[in-house]
């Protein structure tokens, strides 16, 4: 190393300008390749966490059981023929006793049979199987993957601003004396399987020019949100 270089390197109190140059050339190199481990190791972070999200959505939207037993060798194609049939309620001595799943409610009955291993989602008011296959979590994740479609078909519906039914706040302002004056509280609704039910609380002026206070329930198509009809409303 000759004097220059160490005296750049050491950092000399009297450097020669020839010295300063070197200096600042080896300060540079180290920022650049001291920098390199870092940037890399941050890039490798976020790849990880990128697959790693992926890996989570893919688990789960995975509603099929990539391994399962068939204690009873009923194969999953007869279990899969079970899907628009009425629930096989003569297969229970067979199969084992019915066991209510979680996420059961007033539109889906969700089940598991023991002895067959075989968990299915049905249409409480019709008796039809929605979905079946074998273990018992694959009904329960078919459930929350129909809920949260569901979910997302009713918010489309409402307004992102204050939660408003797009199309029945239309309905009611062309009801309304002035439209202009028409002011949203609350909006509600029920999930009802093929419909909805939406009650939307409302002020507004009246033909005397007073503020008033209403509500209008309504019947609501769970696809395109269109008003099926006006069901009632009051003050």
């Amino acid at each position: 190393m000759d004097k220059s270089t160490r005296e750049a390197w050491t950092g000399g109190k009297n450097m020669s300008p020839e010295a300063m140059e070197k200096r600042k050339a080896i300060n540079k190199k180290i920022l650049k390749f001291g920098c390199l481990p870092i940037v890399f190791l941050l890039g490798l972070i976020t790849i990880i966490g990128i697959f790693s999200d992926d890996s989570e959505e893919a688990n789960s939207a995975s509603i099929e059981p990539t391994e399962y037993s068939d204690p009873l060798n009923i194969g999953i194609d007869s279990v899969k023929d079970l899907v628009g049939n009425k629930v096989p309620f003569d297969k229970w001595s067979e199969w084992g006793s019915p066991k209510t799943l979680e996420g059961t409610d007033n539109q889906y009955w969700v089940v598991y049979l023991d002895s067959a291993n075989i968990s299915f989602v049905s249409n409480k008011q019709t008796d039809e199987v929605l979905f079946a296959s074998f273990e018992e979590k694959s009904a329960i994740n078919h459930l929350n993957d129909i809920k949260q479609n569901r979910r997302k078909l009713i918010e489309k519906q409402l307004s992102g601003w204050d939660g408003s039914h797009i199309e029945l706040t239309k309905l009611i302002k062309k009801s309304m004396n002035d439209p202009d004056s028409y002011k949203h509280e609350e909006t509600v609704y029920w999930d009802m399987g093929d419909h909805i039910v939406v009650r939307t609380t409302f002020r507004g002026k009246n033909a005397f020019g007073g503020v008033v206070k209403n509500w209008v329930k309504a019947k609501a198509d769970i696809n395109s949100g269109q008003v099926i009809e006006i069901i009632e409303q009051g003050q």
